[in-house]
């Protein structure tokens, strides 16, 4: 089986991918469990890893780091089902040792691969390794390979995990790639359906608002209207005004009847219709109408 390993800046993301914080559509979680990793003290993340570097750069050469700069780097190794921590941790001194890159975290996934075509019992893992390296020397100053030193770093690969020498870009990396982006074009198939269900559910849930809305204003207004009309009924067929107060067209034409009475009887009358709540109110608003004609 070949190996190879292919270098890129690493992403503020990438700890939380290589320990599996985020859920991943191509990963199989039943063999999670058969992951492993290593960090090294003092690593958090791969963002307080730049960080530093950019502090170390401007307190040695006096000025901010060049935005192209690339001092915090990953490697993805392919490796074997035979491969072990220790033999990562042996391939991450020899490139110190070499290179003068520092591994800060090496992740060991087992979980990820695929199916044969047409065959979905036929599991073809994607065995490799994920290494964030500090790519920068003691200034801050990321480190420069030339293409001998580039090839190096595959040979050393081969010798130290007992495999045979491959690519960066060798057919099984291109395949896992390959299936990735299939399984990423799926998720985002699902995501663009799950958004188009949730904008007609927002739209329907709109459009019921709205009829709430207008159907409890009219009703409102209705309610509102029926209530002036009536107290404006009972206004005109009594000597004082019942605001609060809604009576039947045969109680309406019971005041007519004792309209021209006595006071006794008008009182009586309200007694019955009224609670005394309604005549404190009705005579507090005739004393009001009474100091407003005074005072004209």
């Amino acid at each position: 089986m070949k190996t190879s390993i292919h270098i890129k800046p690493a992403k503020y993301v990438a700890r939380a991918h290589n320990l599996r914080e985020k859920e991943l559509p191509y990963v199989r979680k039943d063999l999670s469990a058969n992951n492993d990793f290593w960090e090294a003290p003092g690593f958090i993340s791969v963002a307080n890893a730049w960080q530093k570097a950019r502090v170390l750069y401007r307190k040695s050469v006096g000025q901010k780091m060049q935005a192209k700069a690339t001092p915090i780097r990953e490697g993805v190794v392919v490796i074997s089902a035979d491969t072990t921590m220790d033999d990562l941790k042996e391939l991450a001194a020899r490139y110190e040792q070499e290179f003068g890159i520092k591994a800060l975290g090496i992740y060991i996934h087992r979980d990820e691969g695929h199916f044969r075509a047409g065959n979905e019992k036929d599991w073809l893992p994607n065995l490799h390794a994920h290494v964030i390296f500090r790519w920068h020397d003691d200034s801050g100053k990321s480190i420069r390979l030339n293409k001998g030193q580039t090839a190096a770093m595959q040979t050393i690969a081969a010798e130290v995990l007992g495999m045979e020498r491959g690519e960066a870009s060798g057919r099984e990396h291109e395949q896992a790639m390959r299936y990735k982006i299939r399984m990423q074009a799926v998720e985002l198939s699902q995501l663009q359906k799950e958004v188009a269900a949730l904008a007609a559910e927002k739209s329907r849930l709109m459009q019921l608002i709205d009829y709430l809305y207008n159907y409890i204003s009219l009703r409102a207004i209705e309610k509102w209207n029926a209530w002036k009309r009536e107290k404006e009924k009972i206004i005109q067929c009594v000597n004082f005004p019942f605001p609060d107060k809604l009576i039947s067209e045969k109680e309406r034409q019971h005041w007519y009847d004792v309209k021209g009475g006595n006071p006794a009887k008008i009182a009586a009358v309200a007694k019955k219709l009224f609670t005394p709540g309604d005549m404190l109110r009705a005579f507090e608003i005739q004393k009001q109408q009474q100091r407003g004609r005074g005072g004209r």
